[in-house]
């Protein structure tokens, strides 16, 4: 795996997967009516980027086992 290939990876789960998250919950607020703002948002977003960074390590890892 390439430090390029790595580098994306590790983007992918720490800005992007916790972005699409929010964004699917920021849409099913809305759409129920109950929409929070959006300053609430924040930290389920560095939760989940938390998340984010030991998922692209573990990934990583198995990635580079194989």
């Amino acid at each position: 795996m390439s430090r390029k290939q790595v580098v994306l990876l590790y983007l992918f789960w720490i800005l992007l997967f916790p972005t699409i998250i929010i964004g699917f919950r920021v849409v099913v607020d809305w759409s129920v009516g109950n929409l929070d703002p959006i300053m609430s948002y924040i930290p389920v977003w560095l939760g989940i980027a938390t998340g984010g960074i030991l998922a692209g390590l573990f990934v990583h890892s198995i990635k580079k086992a194989n």
